[in-house]
């Protein structure tokens, strides 16, 4: 009893105007008490990591991978599925992406990659 009343008491200092539901366990589903994740947050709408960036809308995502300056197109293998990525270069060991979605793609039937810059700028879009 005294926990549940300085829990009530904390939740209504940290913010005052809002709403508190209480529930008992197992009663009440967590769907009907939690209010629901913005969209941007459940799904982000760009990120970076150490050679890559990325961006996506509910259409499309793209995805940018820097490689070797000297990389030509044959050197580069990109495998795609409904929920994973990854591109490959001739001679390393590792892929430069690997990695899941964050979503389900739609289709497969419209993607494509293409070889682009100059030295540093060197790329996989």
């Amino acid at each position: 009893e005294e926990e549940l009343r300085t829990t009530d008491e904390v939740v209504r200092a940290l913010n005052p105007t809002a709403q508190v539901i209480k529930a008992v366990f197992g009663k009440v589903s967590p769907l009907d008490i939690l209010p629901e994740i913005p969209f941007m947050l459940k799904y982000p709408e760009f990120g970076k990591g150490l050679n890559y960036r990325w961006a996506q809308t509910p259409e499309v995502m793209q995805l940018r991978v820097k490689v070797p300056p000297e990389t030509r197109s044959k050197d580069v293998t990109f495998n795609i599925g409904r929920t994973w990525v990854e591109i490959w270069i001739q001679g390393e060991g590792v892929p430069r992406v690997q990695g899941k979605l964050f979503g389900r793609l739609r289709s497969l039937d419209e993607w494509l990659w293409e070889l682009d810059g100059e030295g540093d700028d060197r790329h996989v879009a």
